[in-house]
């Protein structure tokens, strides 16, 4: 392999450190939110969980960047912007769009109790009725 080709694409030890390297972020999120369930939200707390999360997603981030898109070693710098902004509109649209739909749901469909618009659901099969009803299903 040239050294061009070294240069551009990485070679099998950056790949197999920023593997490792997203492993291990992954692990230390499933470990936080595991110990975080199972004291019943107790330890750690609320806020250190969103903080230590949102940290480790953003370090994810640049670990990927690096070590898999290689913008660290691209020779113009406007493509390394051009790829971090790109990666900026996707990380914004998936996670703007999940807490989106799920918080549609969550208003739409919140269990039993009141509904949105003034119905008393007391049961399963209430919920569903009303689910098909109220998306205009027909069976």
């Amino acid at each position: 392999m040239s050294k061009y080709d070294e240069s551009s694409t990485g070679s099998q030890l950056t790949y197999a450190a920023g593997y490792i390297l997203s492993l291990a972020l992954t692990i230390t999120a499933f470990l936080l939110v595991r110990k975080h369930v199972d004291s019943h939200h107790l330890f750690p707390t609320d806020n250190f969980m969103l903080a230590a999360l949102s940290a480790l997603a953003i370090i994810q981030l640049f670990v990927q960047l690096i070590f898999f898109m290689h913008l660290d070693r691209e020779s113009k710098p406007r493509w390394n912007n051009l790829a971090l902004g790109l990666a900026a509109i996707v990380v914004f649209i998936l996670v703007g769009g999940s807490i989106w739909i799920m918080s549609n749901l969550g208003y739409h469909h919140s269990g039993y109790g009141t509904t949105h618009d003034g119905h008393h659901l007391t049961s399963p099969s209430q919920e569903t009725q009303y689910i098909i009803q109220d998306e205009g299903v027909h069976q």
